[in-house]
């Protein structure tokens, strides 16, 4: 990896789009009906972090938690707004202990894309931005490394099944396409901020089950 100094920058882009996403949204509520969905799942890292460092050596897994605020543009399409917080699990191997988590705020266009009956078939596709903090301890060493990058696509397809006029339980698969630009490592109180120049994609690949209400 070929890194060079930041100078102290911090994730001002990814608390940007996040208060991006959820003003434009708040702002669209007055206009339009609310949906608010939530999800659960597992996921599967692909890829690499940056050039020749696979996406395994930071996570073996991750649990997504998401939380979707919508407002309906149409009868079948929604914008939405969502944050997801994934704890990482990964191998501490001879590690005292390790940890982590991964972030993703963003946008999204849902589109149902069948409804039959209280059955609905839909897609997403949207943007995005994540956090991944990777945390290890050995001894009297501890250390903890954060990657800043982006999310250029987001898709997601799913089935829901309506179960009232307002709330729906249902399953969905899910791929986020992402490449790291940045590095912040505290070692024992001691940061390096740096960028990564030598720049990889990475995926996530998810599955799970998620609950709906409104619309």
């Amino acid at each position: 990896m070929t890194m060079g100094r930041v100078g102290g920058a911090k994730p001002r882009s990814v608390l940007f789009l996040a208060a991006l996403a959820l003003t434009t949204l708040l702002a669209s509520q007055s206009r339009a009906e609310p949906y608010v969905s939530a999800r659960i799942g597992y996921s599967a890292p692909l890829g690499s972090t940056f050039h020749s460092s696979p996406m395994t050596s930071a996570a073996t897994g991750a649990i997504p938690l998401s939380l979707s605020l919508g407002g309906t543009l149409s009868r079948m399409i929604i914008l939405m707004a969502h944050v997801e917080i994934a704890p990482l699990l990964r191998d501490c191997g001879t590690l005292a202990g390790c940890g982590g988590w991964d972030v993703h705020p963003g946008f999204a266009l849902h589109a149902i894309a069948l409804e039959r009956g209280p059955v609905a078939l839909w897609a997403e596709v949207g943007v995005g931005a994540e956090i991944l903090n990777a945390s290890s301890s050995g001894g009297a060493v501890s250390a903890t490394t954060t990657l800043l990058g982006v999310e250029p696509l987001r898709l997601a397809i799913g089935g829901d099944y309506r179960f009232s006029n307002s709330r729906s339980l249902g399953l969905w698969l899910g791929l986020a396409s992402g490449i790291f630009s940045a590095s912040f490592t505290n070692v024992q109180g001691l940061e390096v901020d740096t960028a990564i120049h030598e720049r990889a994609l990475h995926h996530w690949l998810s599955i799970g089950l998620s609950v709906g209400f409104g619309r």
